[in-house]
């Protein structure tokens, strides 16, 4: 009997240790390891780099992940329009390359930003400048694709790029 036991708290444990296994392998949006290597995609691609301020903590970073960007992401063309990366700004000893190759820790490098409020979405270009208006938060999920399309339109037109995003045109996977 306690054989029995030990073999089904087993067997669950391992099953939900597979099951988080493998949503972590589903992200949609990529961690921002390398930001010098996300730039020089995105200058060979000549469009703008979102970087999106999140916290695991944070549920309206949840929800704009999960509602907006990741269908997005996974559904549409929006990755023809810019290079788009996550920090996670909790997570202490995360470690990532910032624009100039210097190994720091997520945290670190959003506090260098200024942008310790979540979810906060950056727009920058190869070279690592802002280069549109911050979104701070998320107030209506409504309006939030409107507010990413302007971010991403006005990155497109300062690098020299004549493509212009629009939202509600974009080409969604059959």
């Amino acid at each position: 009997m306690k054989t029995s036991l030990i073999t089904i708290l087993l067997f669950t444990l391992l099953t939900f240790a597979s099951y988080s296994e493998a949503r972590e392998e589903i992200r949609t949006l990529p961690l921002a390891v390398d930001m010098q290597k996300t730039a020089h995609i995105a200058a060979q691609k000549k469009v703008p780099i979102v970087l999106f301020m999140t916290a695991s903590w944070c549920h309206f970073c949840h929800r704009l992940k999960e509602n907006i960007i990741d269908p997005l992401l996974i559904h549409t063309n929006l990755a023809d329009y810019a290079e788009f990366r996550e920090v996670v700004q909790d997570k202490d000893g995360w470690h990532m390359k910032d624009f100039q190759g210097h190994l720091v820790d997520m945290p670190v490098f959003a506090k260098k930003l200024k942008a310790t409020l979540t979810p906060t979405t950056l727009f920058f270009d190869p070279q690592g400048h802002e280069i549109s208006e911050r979104i701070i938060g998320l107030t209506l999920e409504e309006h939030y694709p409107f507010y990413l399309q302007q971010g991403i339109n006005e990155g497109l037109k300062k690098l020299g790029n004549p493509k212009q995003l629009d939202i509600n045109k974009l080409q969604f996977d059959e």
